[in-house]
């Protein structure tokens, strides 16, 4: 007897029942008919092995062969129960874990692969790390083996961001984050961290591929940059005398609070059309010789008048200076203007 998995698994063109000589002859090694005869000759009442066994078109099928002694009432042998495995969906995924290994040995990003764990619950537990992802963590292979992917979260975590790490597990989407990462010492550190699904034939066999990449250096970077920026504003918004930058032809790029507490114009409503707009028609040709003053000897000076947002004038004294962006080198002017209306 053989029931429909096996000839499902084994195609059999005249479905009829393998005769042992074609059982015998479905095995590609001969020799795994003599080790199971010794093993039940010797009163073994079971034998497992994997092996390969060929289809009717000679093609090779690895399975894991199981074969049980099936006996009477009377505890006498009458035969054997044969269980076949198809074990190609396996083969297939230890191939291919094999070949990742192989290029997460070699690459120097950090990388740890996880596999989904029946549970219960079910989740995602680290069954590889390359020593890219020890040298950056301290952690070893064996530290996290088993451990699910939050064993990279401490107490200055971002809750939500944890909470994410742990979900993208059960997502088929690639999924990129920022988090704050603790070494198996306690420091910590920023990482980039990419997760990729790896497609499996085999349900039970599913896979997450996740790549860190250190950004510490480029958070500091933007915490200084935004600390610096913070710094600056408060500047901006409390000196009295009003900051701008221009363009070499004059138009206004940036202007100071304080422009709006000595003029009543508002800074965000097209201040650079506004600024050279209201300024008093005599004093033009005074403002654009300092501007190009400043362009041919980097610095200049002038007094000027400008209107305010309630129609009437007030007297400036503005000093300007050419300055070089630091990205492209581009020349842009920078003034500082006083009121000196009283005086």
């Amino acid at each position: 007897f053989a029931n429909k998995a096996y000839r499902q698994l084994i195609p059999n063109p005249t479905q009829s029942v393998p005769t042992r000589f074609e059982t015998q002859q479905m095995l590609a090694d001969p020799t795994v008919s003599s080790r199971i005869g010794a093993a039940f000759r010797g009163g073994a009442e079971s034998w497992q092995e994997e092996v390969a066994l060929r289809d009717s078109n000679g093609a090779l099928l690895p399975v894991e062969l199981r074969v049980d002694v099936m006996k009477n009432q009377h505890g006498e042998r009458v035969g054997f129960v044969a269980l076949c495995k198809d074990l190609r969906a396996r083969r297939a995924v230890t191939q291919r874990l094999q070949l990742m290994e192989s290029v997460a040995l070699r690459t120097h990003d950090a990388i740890f692969i996880t596999q989904r764990h029946a549970g219960p619950p079910p989740r995602f537990v680290t069954r590889f790390a390359n020593p890219a992802f020890c040298s950056l963590t301290g952690f070893q292979a064996e530290d996290i083996h088993e451990q699910e992917p939050s064993f990279l979260c401490g107490p200055q975590t971002d809750p939500a961001a944890r909470e994410r790490l742990l979900q993208a597990s059960s997502t088929q989407e690639l999924v990129e984050q920022e988090l704050l990462c603790y070494r198996k010492d306690g420091s910590t550190f920023w990482a980039e961290l990419a997760i990729f699904p790896i497609k499996q034939e085999s349900e039970g066999a599913e896979l997450r591929y996740v790549a860190l990449r250190d950004i510490s250096e480029r958070k500091s970077t933007q915490e200084a940059l935004r600390r610096s920026e913070a710094s600056y504003r408060l500047l901006a918004d409390s000196i009295v005398d009003v900051v701008s930058l221009h363009r070499l032809d004059g138009f206004v790029l940036f202007v100071s609070p304080s422009i709006e507490r000595l003029t009543g114009l508002n800074v965000v409503n097209n201040i650079g059309n506004l600024v050279c707009e209201r300024i008093h028609p005599s004093d033009r040709a005074t403002v654009q010789d300092m501007l190009q003053s400043t362009r041919l000897h980097g610095n200049a000076r002038c007094e000027w008048r400008l209107q305010t947002k309630a129609g009437h004038y007030i007297w400036l004294e503005t000093t300007a200076r050419s300055v070089a962006q630091a990205e492209s080198q581009a020349l842009q002017l920078v003034c500082c203007s006083r009121d000196i209306t009283e005086r």
